[in-house]
């Protein structure tokens, strides 16, 4: 009997939505189909309760996982994936269905401080102390960077530490390196004013003359201002389908970017990238062997132009998920739950 997995999620595309948190799952789609080959695995939306939905999990799950996504940051506001999902979690526990959170991350403003300071800090709002401590009760634990880990693994010891599932996205939606055709600005969600993206796209002389360069956004609302702001430019884009994103990022031989998620899908395909951090979400670069330039930095321009790519990026290996997962969750199924 096929064991089924189901995944909490961004589950549509669109102007509104980030690419970036679909290359998330792609990627942990990937590392589950190395680990169960013969597993199949359902996606359901992370952002509100949907009671039927649920009922079809408890009838055939196996396991259950919330997935990507900032789980701390700097609030109280009681996202449903941060408050109401846990009680479901419960009920999923208490009919036999095992549980996890995969690829959470932390997210602070700049400046850039110390893990252990940051997570002192976000464990200052009740909401981030009730997180952390659903993570006591789960059975896998995975972490994209080093404040969530510091915060979940006080509370589950076994939480693990990993590089950032979008590594693999590329594997997922099988797209490989392509001809170096063009370079790209891609701008924040977050810090997106005027005077910010103006200093980012000031630095487009770092990129080769000999291509065009493209103003990239992820979104809609960042997309219309990138246009206000360049309205006789014709290189400006808005790449919020995943598919379409990750098929430019092939053909881009260096992009600035000030998005984690197209950052380190660009390193993936071997694309020379200047990674800039608008928040602490660019820990996760570090276990790449990559140093981002704060988003500050840019705005003084005391910055250093350094782009990484190839021998200067540590290559992540699947091993260590797809041991991980076996152990935690592969082998502990202890019976199947029905067939399809």
């Amino acid at each position: 009997m096929k064991r089924k997995y189901y995944l909490l999620t961004v589950t549509q595309t669109g102007p509104d939505l980030n690419p970036g948190s679909h290359f998330i799952t792609h990627g942990i789609r990937h590392l589950i189909k190395l680990a169960d080959p013969e597993g199949l695995v359902f996606e359901m939306s992370l952002f509100s309760d949907h009671p039927n939905h649920w009922k079809a999990v408890f009838a055939q799950a196996d396991a259950v996982f919330l997935c990507g996504n900032p789980r701390y940051d700097r609030s109280n506001h009681p996202h449903w994936w941060v408050t109401g999902v846990w009680e479901r979690f419960s009920e999923a526990r208490k009919r036999g269905i095992l549980t996890g959170d995969l690829y959470a991350g932390a997210a602070s403003p700049l400046p850039l401080e110390p893990a252990n300071d940051d997570a002192k800090k976000l464990l200052s709002y009740e909401r981030n102390r009730k997180t952390a401590q659903a993570a006591r009760l789960l059975d896998l634990v995975v972490c994209r960077d080093q404040t969530s880990w510091i915060i979940a693994k006080a509370q589950n010891p076994e939480a693990r530490l990993l590089p950032c599932s979008t590594w693999w996205a590329k594997d997922w939606l099988n797209v490989t390196p392509g001809v170096p055709m063009h370079s790209a600005v891609i701008i924040p969600s977050l810090n997106a004013n005027p005077t910010g993206i103006r200093a980012l796209v000031a630095r487009r002389h770092l990129l080769p003359a000999n291509r065009p360069v493209y103003l990239v956004a992820h979104c809609a609302v960042e997309f219309l201002l990138l246009k206000e702001l360049f309205p006789s430019d014709p290189r400006v884009l808005c790449l919020s389908d995943p598919l379409s994103l990750m098929r430019f990022l092939a053909n881009c031989s260096h992009i600035i970017s000030a998005r984690l998620h197209a950052s380190i899908p660009a390193l993936s395909l071997g694309v020379k990238v200047l990674p800039v951090a608008v928040d602490n979400r660019a820990q996760a670069l570090s276990l790449f062997g990559v140093t981002p330039v704060p988003y500050t930095s840019i705005l003084s321009g005391n910055f250093s132009d350094r782009f990484f790519s190839g021998s200067q990026v540590t290559t992540p290996n699947t091993d260590e998920f797809v041991s991980l997962f076996r152990k935690k969750i592969v082998s502990q199924i202890k019976k199947p739950r029905g067939a399809l």
